[in-house]
């Protein structure tokens, strides 16, 4: 009953990689039966009672404070030592009693299963939320992750968590009240005919969660995650996202929405998908070498890739350096590293990419030749033919400016050559860019964030989603995407 890795590392340490990686919230997960029935328990006392010594031994060389404390004490140092990084956290009740968490048959899913008595469920969140009150590094509770289990019903579950939510926002009204849904929190389609009428102001936030192992209702994606195509599964599965609980961030009644979990099996073996990560490192400005070389050796630019976990590059260039400039590329320290790469045509000219008078935007611009540049792509699909790092060859970054023209859009008038199954599909999403005429850049601060997500994958699926979709459904990556901070 207190938070993991203390054994192992320093916890200042441990909250600094949190903040180094980029996080500046943590969801920290804590036991009912912690504020019920161990609130006065001493840790090293609980440790010497499973008999674990090499933990005890872990503690008291890392964090040897903790060893005196209580299990709300050492909660307490948690939060402090991530209030003074500047990272908030979400309070999420995962189970009553202290254990993994789930299995149908755990006795901790559902109200009235052996360790999930409703009225000590409710005390204990109502005991976190007080002793949280004024605390401003909490700025959210949640009520229950993931219910499941043979007893769940609905009755059960808009009585008990209506009583909950209410308590803890009476108790401390300054934070987030997050409500989870059935089976496993991928479930929360009921509220289309019968809404959650209790006043928590503006403090209600449901959840949902996501495994590809797990499904989303009767979509078992884990059934067919290695047998249908890439694109059908992601359709379906955007489909059943919204039909079960997407749509509680539209309508007159809106509600905040959030993916507390989600994730699949990122297995290599021969025949599974695997995750593919993909990070930006520009090639195409002059002099046409990746950037950075000059301030860190090569290899530990790519073990930093490595580190924060990319196992893809999208490694940009000019078409010039394969048609007027001689270049050496990286290529036999990326086969070292085992970092695939996504050779990426960025520009002609070795310059900056984009403006709409680079003269680099469109065919027949004045660097923009189209026989040079189909010269220049075939030139470096012929070398590096052969070459399993490379995985993947765009045709171009960011068509642009004044001389684009179309023959019918692609909606109407499909791209039809034969590449086998070799044919994907890029875009781009910017905030400050918009999509068409939706333009971010003027609504970000003046609309609902939950109206411009929804206009936003609206946006993206009339532009680009379709291709996902139907018959000829194609894949479709983003290639480029960010917002201002």
């Amino acid at each position: 009953m207190i938070p993991e890795g203390l054994d192992k590392r320093p916890l200042k340490d441990i909250i600094g990689e949190i903040v180094e990686h980029k996080f500046n919230c943590v969801r920290l997960t804590y036991a009912i039966y912690m504020w019920t029935r161990y609130v006065h328990d001493n840790v090293n006392a609980t440790f010497t009672s499973l008999d674990v010594p090499g933990v005890v031994q872990g503690i008291a060389k890392n964090n040897p404070f903790v060893l005196s404390m209580t299990h709300v004490q050492v909660f307490d140092s948690v939060v402090r030592e991530l209030g003074i990084q500047n990272v908030k956290v979400l309070l999420d009740n995962h189970v009553s009693e202290p254990k993994w968490c789930c299995n149908d048959d755990d006795e901790n899913g559902f109200f009235h299963d052996r360790h999930f008595n409703p009225q000590e469920w409710v005390y204990g969140l109502t005991l976190a939320a007080k002793h949280f009150n004024g605390n401003h590094v909490i700025v959210a509770m949640s009520l229950r992750n993931e219910l499941h289990g043979p007893r769940q019903n609905l009755y059960d579950w808009y009585r008990y968590m209506s009583k909950a939510a209410v308590s803890i926002h009476k108790t401390n009204p300054n934070v987030l009240v997050v409500i989870s849904g059935l089976n496993y929190d991928t479930e929360l389609q009921f509220l289309k005919s019968k809404p959650l009428k209790i006043d928590l102001g503006k403090k209600m936030v449901f959840e949902t969660h996501l495994y590809s192992w797990s499904g989303i209702g009767t979509l078992k994606l884990r059934e067919i995650w290695t047998k249908q195509p890439v694109n059908r599964i992601c359709a379906d599965n955007i489909k059943g996202i919204e039909d079960r609980a997407g749509f509680l961030t539209t309508g007159k009644n809106a509600v905040p929405l959030i993916f507390t979990e989600f994730g699949f099996n990122e297995m290599k073996a021969r025949g599974q998908r695997a995750k593919l990560a993909c990070a930006n490192w520009a090639g195409h400005l002059q002099p046409m070498i990746p950037e950075g070389l000059d301030k860190r050796p090569l290899k530990d630019i790519i073990g930093e890739i490595v580190e924060h976990k990319f196992n893809r590059v999208r490694l940009t260039y000019a078409i010039y350096m394969w048609t007027r400039y001689v270049h050496d590329n990286v290529n036999a320290t990326f086969t070292s590293l085992d970092v695939p790469v996504l050779l990426d045509n960025h520009v002609s000219e070795p310059k900056w990419c984009c403006n709409d008078d680079d003269e680099n935007g469109f065919f027949h611009d004045r660097h923009f030749n189209p026989q040079e540049w189909v010269y220049g792509l075939t030139t470096a699909a012929k070398h590096f033919n052969g070459n399993h790092v490379i995985v993947a060859m765009s045709l171009r970054n960011e068509l642009h400016g004044p001389r684009q023209n179309l023959y019918g859009r692609v909606q109407s008038k499909p791209l039809k050559i034969d590449l086998g199954k070799k044919m994907v599909f890029e875009t781009h999403l910017y905030s400050w860019s918009g999509i068409g005429t939706l333009k971010l850049r003027e609504i970000w601060t003046k609309q609902p964030v939950n109206r411009i997500c929804a206009d936003n994958i609206k946006g993206i699926e009339d532009g680009v989603g379709f291709l996902t979709a139907g018959k000829n459904a194609v894949p479709l990556i983003f290639t480029s995407l960010g917002l201002t901070r």
